[in-house]
């Protein structure tokens, strides 16, 4: 009985060989493989692998057979044989997985990035500004588009490498693809009808703007009138009144120029000629005299009242100095 016993435990010891498939852990395997977010495993990579679990499940079956005999016993293997094969088809199941996992998250990332240009394309413009700003950002987008088209070329090859392996994806998963796909079809036929809509736009918006003009015109008209009769002012004690008319006056001419400036920015914009606002800048200078006039007086008459009632400790040198200075 010894004897026939030997035997058997001598073939025991030939699944020493087997020290591999004993420790493999295919959930570990996996993670390890893709556990770099610096270098992540490229699905070309995942496929290289699973041919090679594959070529190594083979191999394991060839070596193992379902039953053996071994002097005077029939040995079952299949179980063992099946044991270690199970652990090479779940590795593969799993980077099946990973390949897909990698092929969505590539395509949602890529949809959102069209999806951001289609919202961005089709925004209503407010402005002039923002009417050229989105004109520009069309004819930019011509090379972006061509930019992600290798990207989606490079997904859809991802997916061509679960089709070889006759992985099912979801209906959703599916949809998502076939969506990427069309992706830049559908966006460049966004672009040419946006652009018609923008060239019509532009149209009315320059329209309006003639007609803002006009009545930016009249005020500047009026403001004219107002300055041209502004030395009828001539009672010095009403400094405090007249000081805020020319306040006043001061601010309604910058707000022009600013405004004369934006209006000559659109009409650049537009690639129409630019109006002459040179009558507001005559009357800015024009108008000088008066503001410095009634504005030193305004600030003369203010400090020499604090000079004179204030407590003398009160006082500062260094700005009475610079109030004479400025008068």
């Amino acid at each position: 009985m010894e004897r026939a016993i030997a035997p058997l435990e001598e073939y025991v010891k030939t699944y020493a060989a087997f020290e591999e498939e004993n420790s493999l852990d295919p959930d570990k395997y996996v993670a390890a493989l893709d556990e770099n977010p610096e270098q992540p495993i490229t699905p070309q990579q995942l496929k290289a692998d699973i041919m090679e679990q594959r070529k190594k499940e083979e191999e394991l079956l060839k070596k193992i057979p379902d039953a053996i005999n071994v002097s005077m016993f029939m040995i079952n293997c299949k179980d063992i044989r099946n044991f270690y094969a199970t652990k090479y088809q779940q590795i593969v199941e799993k980077e099946k997985k990973l390949i897909a996992q990698k092929a969505k998250d590539r395509t949602n990332n890529l949809t959102a990035t069209f999806r951001m240009m289609e919202d961005k394309i089709n925004k209503p413009p407010k402005t002039i500004e923002e009417l050229t700003d989105t004109k520009n950002y069309i004819n930019d987008c011509g090379a972006e588009i061509e930019k992600r088209k290798k990207e989606i070329d490079e997904c859809m090859d991802t997916y061509k490498i679960l089709e070889e392996f006759e992985f099912e994806l979801s209906t959703t998963d599916s949809n998502a693809k076939w969506e990427l796909f069309g992706a830049p079809q559908r966006l460049s036929g966004i672009m040419e009808s946006q652009s018609l809509a923008l060239d019509k736009l532009k149209e009315q918006m320059i329209k309006e703007m003639e007609l803002e003009q006009e009545e930016f015109l009249e005020h500047i008209n009026n403001l004219e009138l107002t300055v041209n009769g502004f030395d009828s002012n001539k009672v010095l004690a009403k400094y405090e009144d007249v000081a805020k008319a020319v306040d006043n006056i001061d601010q309604k001419m910058q707000e022009c120029q600013e405004m004369a400036k934006t209006f000559n920015s659109r009409e650049y914009l537009v690639g129409i000629k630019t109006t002459d606002y040179s009558q507001l800048t005559k009357l800015q200078k024009d108008f000088l005299p008066f503001s410095n006039l009634w504005k030193t007086a305004r600030t003369w008459y203010n400090s020499h009242n604090k000079w004179m009632n204030n407590a003398w400790e009160e006082l500062d040198a260094n700005e009475l100095e610079n109030t004479f200075e400025q008068c």
